[in-house]
């Protein structure tokens, strides 16, 4: 769904009466059109993707493909994005590496799939590993190329939020996600001109992120 406006933090006196508890809205405009204000954390973990008709006409439609390879590399896709219990969250979710809107929609999903040539036993894989799970960054390739691009993989996350250093090209690339948008801010010779990089872009944006401070050291 797309977020139209921000509606703010609302507080609720909770079930025990003993204190409060404080919930982030948002208006959102649905693919059918209508205007649904709903949690803003449901649309951002993807347990709300739609309004409530659109919902219930999809309800009673089976895929029938609970059980396949390509529902599992699915629903996969989602847990490392979604599931904090996820073992491998803190590459993904925690990343800020988000799923476009119409993936959370398994049918969806398995059209782009069957239009991209997806053959059974493949496996999606992110042409930019600092961008999101959505089709003009994804393909499908063997299990065997992807194994062989992990071994080799070029990038390695700091401990800095948005900061990769990519030894390649020997520089620190920063990244920020806001609204299940990820902005590519650009690449520096050293990490401490990537996280100001990182953090005015914060100001100049007037974003809720948490900026991070340099303490001197890199990775």
């Amino acid at each position: 769904m797309e977020l139209i406006k921000d509606l703010g933090t609302e507080r609720k006196l909770s079930k025990n009466g003993k204190g409060y508890n404080y919930t982030r809205f948002g208006l959102y405009r649905c693919e059918c059109g209508a205007e649904v204000k709903t949690r803003v954390a449901d649309v951002k973990n993807g347990k709300s993707t739609q309004c409530k008709s659109c919902r219930s006409k999809k309800s009673g439609h089976k895929h029938g493909m609970t059980n396949s390879r390509l529902y599992n590399t699915w629903r996969g896709m989602k847990d490392r994005v979604t599931n904090s219990s996820h073992i491998s969250h803190k590459h993904y979710g925690e990343r800020g590496i988000s799923i476009c809107m119409e993936w959370y929609d398994f049918n969806a999903f398995k059209d782009w799939a069957e239009g991209s040539g997806y053959e059974d036993g493949q496996t999606i894989e992110r042409i930019d590993v600092n961008e999101n799970y959505e089709p003009s960054n994804c393909c499908f390739i063997s299990k065997k190329a992807q194994a062989y691009n992990k071994r080799n993989s070029i990038s390695e996350l700091s401990k800095y939020t948005g900061v990769t250093w990519h030894s390649r090209d020997k520089v620190f690339q920063v990244a920020i996600t806001h609204n299940l948008k990820t902005k590519h801010i650009g690449s520096f010779k050293s990490v401490e001109e990537a996280v100001d990089a990182r953090n005015s872009y914060i100001d100049e944006n007037s974003l809720p992120h948490k900026k991070e401070e340099y303490d001197g050291t890199d990775i």
